[in-house]
């Protein structure tokens, strides 16, 4: 019963990305039963059921000129397929039955 309600409250998590510095991550959440594939363009990763994945995969194009670093993340769950442009510091939570809520920088907290 307690391992039911701790699966319940949130996902156990790992960080994956460039490791030096503060980065600012993209936090995958992914809250059913299977493991789901996360994609961009150049990455991916697997993320377990009931766990979460912090990412350093956004980047911006103009750099220089002040642009807010995003990317392009694809996954598919039992309620199709997803493609979501999602920029540094949001949240991608996919719920147990598939659907999923996108929360902006700074609408969640990682601890």
């Amino acid at each position: 019963m307690a391992a039911e309600a701790a699966f319940a409250v949130g996902a156990v998590g790992t960080v994956v990305g460039k490791g030096f510095g503060k980065a600012q991550i993209i936090r995958i959440e992914n809250l059913t039963s299977r493991k789901i594939r996360f994609s961009s363009n150049f990455k991916s990763i697997d993320v377990d059921a009931g766990r979460h994945c912090d990412v350093d995969w956004a980047y911006a194009v103009f750099g220089l000129f002040g642009t807010v670093p995003d990317v392009t993340i694809r996954w598919s769950t039992s309620q199709g397929q997803y493609e979501q442009l999602v920029v540094e510091g949001s949240l991608i939570k996919v719920h147990s039955d598939g659907t999923h809520t996108i929360y902006g920088p700074g609408s969640w907290d990682a601890s």
